[in-house]
C-alpha cells in the first residue's frame, strides 16, 4: 500500500498482480533485534495476500467435481470435489506462493511436477491439488469476495456442493444425479 492508494486500489491491485504474475508480493520485516550492531534485523519474505492469491486462482484455477468409478461404493461412481491450480514450471513460484498464503490460511494441499517429456508441446508444469471439503472450504471462502472469474463457481462449490456431500446425499442415486447436475 502506498501512501496515494486507497484500501480498495490496494487490494485490486494485489488481484491484478496474483492474476497477471502471481508472484505475490516480496516483503521485508524490520525486528528489533539487540545482537545487530544497528539493533534491528532485516527479514525479507515472500508474502502472498488473499487479493494475490484470488487473481491467480482466477487466472490459473479450476473448481471441479469429478465423477470416477469405484467399486467399493454402491452406485460404482464416486464423486470427489477438487480445486486444482497449474502452472508452468518454468514461470512458477506455486511452491512458495501456497506455502506463503499456507501461512494464514489453514489448509492441506499436495504439489506434483510433470515433466510432460512424451509432449513434445507441453512445457513442464507443477500443480497444485486440494482434495478434501474442509481443505477447500479454508482454501476457497477467504477467497470468495474477491474472486472474480470463478466466484460463482466458488459459490456453488461452497453452498451447495459441499454441503450435500457432508450430508452423505451423494451416496444414493437421486443424491448423486442431483450433485452431477452442478457439474
Amino acid at each position: 500500500l502506498n501512501q496515494s492508494e486507497t484500501l480498495e486500489q490496494a487490494e485490486i491491485t494485489g488481484y491484478m498482480s496474483g492474476y497477471f504474475d502471481g508472484e505475490g508480493c516480496i516483503k521485508a520485516d524490520v525486528k528489533s533485534n539487540e545482537s545487530y550492531d544497528l539493533n534491528y534485523q532485516f527479514l525479507p519474505r515472500l508474502k502472498v495476500e488473499t487479493a494475490q492469491m484470488a487473481g491467480l486462482f482466477d487466472a490459473e484455477g479450476s473448481i471441479i467435481l469429478a465423477p470416477s468409478t469405484s467399486s467399493t461404493v454402491n452406485l460404482n461412481y464416486q464423486l470427489r470435489p477438487k480445486v486444482v491450480m497449474e502452472q508452468v514450471q518454468d514461470k512458477t513460484m506455486l511452491e512458495d506462493i501456497f506455502e506463503s498464503y499456507n501461512d494464514y490460511i489453514e489448509f492441506d494441499y499436495n504439489l506434483r511436477k510433470i515433466h510432460n517429456e512424451n509432449k513434445p508441446n507441453r512445457q513442464p508444469t507443477v500443480v497444485a491439488h486440494i482434495s478434501s471439503k474442509r481443505d477447500i472450504k479454508n482454501f476457497l471462502a477467504p477467497l470468495l469476495p474477491k474472486l472474480k472469474e470463478k466466484q460463482e463457481q466458488a459459490i456453488i462449490m461452497l453452498r451447495e456442493i459441499i454441503p450435500r456431500m457432508e450430508r452423505d446425499m451423494h451416496l444414493n442415486k437421486e443424491g448423486f444425479i442431483e450433485l452431477m447436475k452442478w457439474k
